[in-house]
């Protein structure tokens, strides 16, 4: 996927529902054999490592390695990649790189075909038995850029009875969502079926095949699924409000690797240094000719209508803004993330990872660009350390003059603000509220959607877009979301209308998706009476303020442009501050504390 702000309309490219000359041999060069030492080079590099070293305080924790007209400028780890251990990140922590796996199955079929062992238009059945008629016309190509027709997604990626032969019955048992080759629709089941061909085609199995025909010709001795041998102390462990789900091959798999569901489509464990080795290699020939390559990136299919990124065999292949090309992918679990982008033309190339849930990668990589290109962007706010004593004074309830009520309590060094009332959600997201019949309406008209898509019923939804999308397009879409959600956090229970709150000119209203294990947050944009996109969020009515002294405190999130401040009055002391303020952009909000 792009981003972790999923636009809930379009599908994005890695669902696990968040990068880089010749390398003759193993380590030929020194300067890509780097371990845990940090490298730090330039003012670029400087600017860079600075941005991201005040983004630890806010929650950032992963790696990065950033590198200008073929030279590593950064190379570093942030945070922790055990909060238990306070083991910290190193440029060689391995972690997770969810969908960037599939430019490997896809320089895997590439490989093959140019050793005469397949060719990307075989159709499946040279493959396959018993291919359903609805699906003979599938070919490699479908499966690599797609176009199949498959959804996104089948089932859970821990399930271990999803063998290679049980998977692919399960996936020819599929209703197809249209006509192979008709429609583009991210589908993580295509390369799954991609990988089972390479096993086929090879007589080895899939991780093996890489390793020997991919990783090792690069120097890649720390990527793949099992063949590392990794060991605990190497690996990140990952994140979700706070608490550790631990590393990602201690989750259930199968003796050989991870379930099928999961499999070329996703999982394989990388580091920063590895994907800097499979830039090197890509750049000249030492895996693929550069005819095979030129079918790797490709701008084969167009991803949506309207839109300037084109997907390759793995790979997305994007006009910048100056007009130069960068060839990308990202991926992630809910967890852990990275993001991979190629500038060719600019000969810049940066990978990026992250282990946790509420501070993605994927997000974090939105500001590269900006930094690297000389673009502008926004800096963290510097976080000052005040005692536990100290925040304490300012915990508690505080009532807005309109009724609404903060909660302030104290987390990891600075304080979180929860709303109660739509007033209150406005004024820590730094807006305004409308009308009470507005946003009444608003929030009936999302609770009339959200009941009926939870009986798969997306009529409610397609009239709420209005023009432009059909019923089948809107069905077929949050329909895999769903099953997305559902594989990452069970079955779907219920929702909530949190509320509705201006924040520009747009209306926004808030809702909770309840799973069995635990929740997601949409936040729906409406211009006048039609719903222009709805976006997952990481949380709703609630914020974090770091400080920025005893009695100020600032807030911060890569992808909002409304980042209020609050302050406390009060005497000086050890009492309770009795007065809370909130500084935004409309005027500042004043708010008593109450029982």
């Amino acid at each position: 996927m792009r981003s972790q702000t999923v636009n809930m309309l379009k599908r994005v490219r890695s669902v696990r529902t968040g990068s880089l000359m010749i390398l003759a041999s193993v380590c030929a060069a020194a300067p890509l054999c780097f371990g845990t030492e940090p490298v730090l080079k330039s003012d670029l590099g400087k600017k860079i490592d600075d941005y991201f070293a005040r983004l630890v305080p806010w929650g950032f924790s992963g790696t990065l390695l950033v590198a200008n007209d073929g030279e590593m400028i950064l190379a570093k780890g942030y945070g922790l990649a055990d909060r238990e251990s306070q083991r910290p990140m190193t440029p060689d922590t391995a972690m997770s790189t969810g969908s960037i796996t599939k430019q490997f199955t896809g320089a895997a079929i590439l490989k093959l075909e140019t050793a005469g062992k397949l060719k990307v238009s075989d159709p499946i059945t040279k493959y396959f038995d018993n291919v359903p008629e609805d699906k003979r016309d599938i070919t490699i190509h479908h499966l690599l850029t797609h176009t199949a027709g498959f959804p996104g997604a089948i089932g859970d990626d821990f399930d271990v009875s999803a063998t290679a032969e049980n998977f692919a019955k399960q996936a020819f048992a599929t209703k197809l969502i249209w006509k192979p080759g008709t429609k583009y629709r991210y589908s993580n089941v295509g390369f799954s079926i991609a990988g089972i061909i390479v096993e086929k085609a090879s007589g080895q199995s899939y991780e093996q095949y890489l390793y020997e025909n991919l990783f090792k010709p690069a120097g890649m001795n720390r990527t793949g699924y099992l063949i590392p041998k990794y060991k605990p102390e190497e690996l990140a462990t990952g994140y979700r409000d706070g608490k550790s789900v631990g590393n990602i091959i201690n989750r259930p798999w199968l003796p050989d690797g991870p379930s099928w569901h999961l499999r070329a489509n996703g999982g394989i464990h990388s580091t920063i240094g590895d994907m800097f080795k499979w830039h090197v290699a890509l750049e000249g020939e030492s895996i693929l000719p550069d005819a095979a390559k030129r079918k790797l990136f490709a701008p084969h299919v167009r991803e949506e209508e309207g839109g300037d990124s084109f997907y390759g065999y793995g790979w997305v292949n994007v006009k910048t803004p100056r007009g130069t090309t960068v060839l990308m992918h990202n991926g992630g679990d809910g967890v852990f993330a990275a993001d991979y982008r190629r500038y060719i033309d600019e000969k810049v190339v940066y990978c990026i990872a992250s282990n946790t849930a509420e501070w993605s990668a994927i997000a974090a990589s939105e500001n590269l660009p900006r930094l690297i290109f000389g673009m502008e962007y926004t800096p963290p706010p510097p976080v000052a350390q005040v005692s536990p004593g100290q925040l304490d004074r300012c915990t508690g309830r505080y009532a807005l003059p309109t009724g609404g009520k903060l909660v302030v309590s104290a987390d990891a060094g600075g304080l979180i603000l929860e709303s109660d009332g739509a007033d209150a959600m406005a004024a820590i997201f730094g807006g305004g509220t409308a009308s009470k019949e507005r946003v009444d309406k608003l929030n009936n008209r999302t609770g009339a959607i959200l009941q009926a898509a939870g009986d798969h019923d997306y009529k409610p939804l397609k009239e709420a877009f209005g023009q432009g999308i059909t019923l089948e397009e809107v069905t077929s879409r949050h329909t895999e979301l769903r099953a997305e959600m559902e594989q990452e956090l069970g079955p779907y229970k219920s929702f909530d209308v949190l509320g509705t709150v201006r924040q520009g000119e747009p209306m926004f209203t808030y809702a909770k998706l309840q799973f069995e294990h635990g929740p997601k947050y949409l936040r729906l944009r409406w211009e006048g009476d039609e719903l222009a996109g709805i976006r997952e969020v990481s949380g709703a009515g609630r914020r974090t303020f770091r400080p920025q002294s005893e009695t100020e405190f600032a807030s911060f999130e890569l992808t909002s442009r409304s980042m209020p401040k609050i302050s406390f009055e009060g005497p000086s002391g050890d009492a309770k501050f009795p007065i809370l303020v909130i500084r935004a952009p409309g005027g500042d909000v004043q708010a008593k504390r109450v029982p």
